[in-house]
């Protein structure tokens, strides 16, 4: 069971007890919550995700490595309200530069060390169409 805290801004009033612990929040609150609370929480709407925490992770996407993000990072992404305009931009900007920054190193290098389970995926499936695209310019086997 995921036990990291997820940042999330409270949509609806609630109050649930779970094993002799309480978790309430009042609309417009920020608060973080057990991850897999919240995701029951955002299954029926009461909590999505803080757009703030988005623009941080977005910042740290500056250099020419890939930012650290939480390991639950894209299951948060399915917690957040994706119909926020705001979110939404945001989201993309952040997602835009981690595919520009993971193709290269799939072009290149090794994956990072900060680089997510999901994107690990994308990392290989890139890699390894990378390589076989440069074996047949190449006139080489498929086997590389």
């Amino acid at each position: 069971m995921e036990t990291s805290a997820l940042p999330v801004i409270v949509l609806k009033d609630f109050s649930v007890t779970i094993d002799d612990n309480t978790y309430s929040g009042k609309k417009g609150e920020t608060m973080e919550l057990p991850f897999w609370i919240g995701k029951a929480l955002e299954e029926i709407e009461f909590v999505g995700l803080k757009t703030s925490e988005l623009k941080k992770y977005l910042f740290g996407e500056g250099g020419q490595v890939l930012g650290k993000l939480p390991p639950n990072f894209y299951d948060a992404l399915k917690v957040s309200d994706r119909d926020d305009r705001d979110t939404k931009k945001i989201l993309s900007q952040l997602l835009d530069k981690r595919v520009e920054k993971i193709a290269l190193q799939a072009a290149y290098s090794s994956p990072d060390r900060n680089i997510c389970h999901e994107e690990r995926v994308l990392f290989t499936r890139l890699a390894s169409a990378i390589r076989e695209w440069k074996a047949q310019i190449l006139g080489e086997s498929n086997e590389v």
